[in-house]
């Protein structure tokens, strides 16, 4: 397992710096979920409702092996050897999206 701080480096110089640079669109698949989630808390919560009910939401980008050696030279070269041996990447692009929502 690669360390986050690599990861964080290769993810941020695919995505932010290059878009500068490159003026074309590349098609990108986005995996969007929904499930249903039960929530315990403690103290005041518990007492009212033992579980809450709620909906667990995820949205990532998944950017495949292909893609990644499409763009090998848009990584910089301290990263290209990490970026290599991933199989794919999920991204999530709105990190200020809820992933959790309660329905009490």
């Amino acid at each position: 397992m690669y360390s986050l701080k690599l990861t964080l480096g290769f993810l941020l110089s695919l995505f932010c710096f290059t878009s500068i640079a490159w003026a074309g669109e590349e098609v990108v698949p986005v995996e969007a979920t929904v499930g249903g989630a039960a929530h315990f808390f403690t103290g005041n919560l518990q007492k009212d409702t033992p579980m809450h009910y709620g909906l667990k939401l995820d949205l990532e980008a998944v950017i495949s092996k292909e893609m990644i050696k499409k763009h090998k030279k848009k990584i910089p070269k301290n990263y290209r050897k990490y970026a290599s041996k991933l199989d794919s990447v999920n991204y999530s692009p709105l990190p200020w999206l809820p992933d959790t929502i309660l329905i009490s």
